[in-house]
């Protein structure tokens, strides 16, 4: 996305704040136009794949949050999966539940992002860490998606819909 960082607005002329907003309008038009889709707006179809994974924490919570931030997150940002969008985790305010929320283009994003989990030391450190209460995926999941999550449990509903401003 297409950002203007002003460092001092008080210095900048009315002249140059109405540019700075006309290219910013003509940068979201042209986005718009040439992804197909106006942002904000209902949409019957969507590709995205949201994935919540609830668990309860074993051990010590502050060494989990620990695990998450310098060990899970890291790995997986280093990664540098072309589809995923976000992956984030959430705490109770005691630390001993908690849920991974991650964010991908697409289902085939979503299969991309299960075999390199799969492939990961991540993958036998966390069943040390937490147990799983709920796996649910949120949107249009291909069948080998389906077919690779159902025996870990997870539940599927598909995308109705809706709108996201971030598109």
């Amino acid at each position: 996305m297409f950002f203007i960082c002003l460092k001092d607005v008080k210095a900048l002329r009315f002249k140059q704040w109405s540019k700075a907003i006309n290219v910013t309008n003509y940068f979201l038009r042209n986005f718009q136009i040439n992804h197909g889709e106006k942002m904000s707006e209902l949409r019957e179809n969507s590709d995205q794949i949201c994935s919540v994974i609830q668990v309860s924490v074993k051990g010590d919570p502050d060494e989990f949050k620990n695990w998450v931030k310098n060990r899970s997150s890291k790995y997986v940002l280093e990664l540098n999966e072309e589809k995923l969008i976000s992956y984030e985790w959430h705490f109770s305010d005691d630390g001993r539940e908690a849920t991974l929320v991650e964010l991908l283009v697409d289902s085939e994003g979503y299969m991309q992002r299960l075999k390199n989990h799969m492939a990961s030391p991540i993958a036998t450190e966390i069943t040390d860490l937490v147990d799983f209460k709920g796996w649910h995926i949120y949107g249009n999941a291909k069948q080998d998606l389906k077919e690779a999550l159902q025996p870990m449990g997870a539940s599927f509903q598909s995308y109705f819909f809706g709108f996201n401003h971030s598109i």
